[in-house]
């Protein structure tokens, strides 16, 4: 064969190769693109696992409530908002200034994990207020029915809920009448509490510190008995 045969036949062969990584190229890219689709995540500067697209309680990866949008693909994933109600109970309306040494807390006794005495509480609905929901919670797991509320602090610590990370806003209600109430809900039991005796229960989650803070800002002396 001629110089001439084989350098033409050398550069159909090369015009062949072009040709085909002409076309594997790009669909090269377009796999990649598909295989590892871009993240709104990248706004936050935190590369955070994408969340399911579905709404529900607890997210597995976030740990939290989570909401992603049908059409735009976009998940916000935040902590579970919850409401916990002190039930400060008084004999008589003439104690309610004093340093609450003879009054009650009104706690229940969990029914399910994690187990032990705890705020009477429970996690907000969708299209609910905070006040609303504290209100039904104490309903259905004291039978009491609250007629105010006074916010009392907010509790976040990522670790306070070993469920799921939950932020929850704590209620101060007075009352001068526990009559009629009983266990409901996943409350096993419902139980008055002397406020000096509450810290020496075993309580969930960090109920211990909300109590704690409760009575250090409220009632210091009972800190002191």
């Amino acid at each position: 064969m001629s110089s001439y045969s084989t350098n033409l036949l050398a550069l159909i062969q090369r015009s062949s190769g072009i040709k085909v990584l002409m076309v594997l190229i790009p669909l090269m890219i377009l796999y990649i693109i598909l295989s590892h689709p871009f993240s709104d995540d990248s706004r936050s500067g935190q590369d955070q696992p994408p969340c399911p697209y579905t709404w529900h309680g607890g997210s597995p990866t976030h740990r939290g409530s989570c909401w992603c949008g049908a059409d735009d693909k976009y998940c916000m994933c935040t902590p579970s908002l919850a409401i916990d109600a002190i039930i400060e109970y008084h004999k008589s309306e003439e104690t309610i200034s004093s340093s609450c040494e003879s009054c009650s807390l009104l706690l229940v006794f969990r029914r399910d994990p994690p187990s032990g005495y705890a705020i009477p509480g429970g996690f907000v609905n969708i299209g609910e207020s905070v006040e609303t929901a504290a209100i039904r919670e104490v309903k259905e797991e004291t039978n009491l029915s609250l007629h105010s509320l006074e916010q009392f602090r907010m509790y976040s610590d990522p670790v306070r809920d070993k469920r799921r990370h939950t932020a929850s806003i704590v209620f101060r209600c007075i009352v001068t009448s526990v009559e009629g109430f009983k266990g409901g809900d996943d409350a096993k039991g419902v139980r008055l509490v002397p406020l000096k005796d509450v810290l020496n229960l075993p309580l969930a989650f960090d109920h211990m510190t909300i109590l704690h803070d409760y009575i250090q800002r409220y009632h210091p002396t009972v800190l002191e008995l």
